[in-house]
């Protein structure tokens, strides 16, 4: 009776363990990597470890606690051919406070062969679908007019922009397009009328729970993965260049001023997500990302200072900073802080008092 019980016990622990395994499994997208490119990039999905006390009254050292982990899948897949490696990466002496790391080889099974074909086909078919938008965007004038993705029922933007002062009208319509959120509204909208249009089964498609140019996770036969990519380039991006669509605008201007929209698969929805893409979308030849890491800037073009007025708050400080020669109060700077939306601090600029 202690040895059926034992084995049953035993059983229950393996089959926890497997449905950890199994449900846990990392997939990363890779170009090119051999074996022992693979083992290394493995080893860093190690599984999460818990530790508890042995003994509930007592301190919690290294010598009165017990760690568990459950082993976990990790597939590097090759991206452009069938040059797959996967491992099992667990931890030996479970149950004692030191556990040890080990990458073991496993094998691809019929489900793990189709989560790569699911992930292949959804990112095959939506940079496809922004290079058809990069492709219909190009050449069409965005100031002053609407735009239009091709449909048989128009839908698009329309630029209420005015050109105020000496400012061009372009550089207002790339704010807007940035934190007014009615132009990212309408492209989203036109995104997703153009899919359904398209494809009558965007699910046929797009055979993921999600995905954009970060990662992608998707689920086969109730197994989940969660995955990313390695040395791929994966363009999911629609970019708008505001000033090569305005004939007035000075090539040396060029490319100041661009919006790149990211886009992202959501099955849940069944819906292509629009986001404007910080890295890549440029205002005033400085990157949207590149606002907040700059920390303090020395001064920002006045046009650039308006927009950004427009939709950011501000406040100005003193600084106790000042330009040499001349008068000391006359040549003080102070500091005018922007913040996000969400009370951060985005970044300071010197102005003068």
């Amino acid at each position: 009776m202690k040895l059926q019980i034992f084995a049953g016990l035993s059983l229950l622990v393996f089959c926890f363990m497997a449905m950890g395994q199994d449900n846990d499994t990392k997939l990363i997208m890779c170009k090119d990597c051999s074996y022992s490119e693979s083992k290394k990039l493995a080893k860093k999905y190690a599984p999460s470890s818990q530790c508890f006390k042995s003994n509930p009254s007592g301190s919690m050292t290294s010598g009165t606690q017990t760690c568990h982990s459950s082993p976990r899948k990790v597939i590097i897949a090759d991206a452009k051919g069938n040059n797959h490696h996967a491992f099992t990466v667990r931890h030996y002496n479970q149950g004692t406070a030191w556990l040890e790391l080990a990458i073991e080889r496993a094998r691809l099974n019929t489900t793990d062969y189709e989560a790569i074909r699911r992930v292949n086909i959804t990112a095959n078919n939506l940079e496809k679908l922004a290079s058809e938008l990069e492709n219909e965007l190009k050449g069409v004038p965005l100031t002053g007019r609407d735009f239009v993705i091709h449909s048989s029922q128009p839908q698009g933007f329309r630029s209420d922009s005015q050109n105020a002062g000496s400012c061009p009208a372009y550089i207002s319509d790339a704010f807007d397009a940035v934190y007014d959120g009615k132009a990212t509204t309408r492209f989203s909208e036109a995104v997703n009328k153009k899919i359904n249009r398209e494809s009558k089964a965007p699910s046929k498609a797009f055979m993921v729970k999600s995905m954009n140019g970060d990662g992608f996770s998707v689920e086969v036969s109730g197994v989940s993965y969660s995955g990313s990519w390695k040395d791929v380039v994966r363009v999911f991006n629609t970019e708008i260049d505001w000033e090569r669509r305005n004939p007035d605008v000075p090539a040396s201007d060029i490319p100041d001023y661009k919006v790149v929209y990211g886009l992202t698969w959501n099955d849940r929805w069944g819906v292509i997500e629009v986001d404007v893409n910080p890295l890549l979308t440029v205002l005033g030849g400085v990157s949207l990302s590149g606002y907040g890491k700059a920390g303090r800037l020395q001064g920002l073009d006045p046009c650039v200072e308006r927009e950004f007025d427009k939709y950011l708050r501000n406040e100005v400080t003193h600084s106790n900073n000042t330009s040499s020669g001349g008068d000391a109060w006359d040549n003080q700077q102070c500091e005018k802080h922007y913040y996000w939306k969400d009370g951060t601090l985005a970044f300071t600029v010197l102005v003068p008092c």
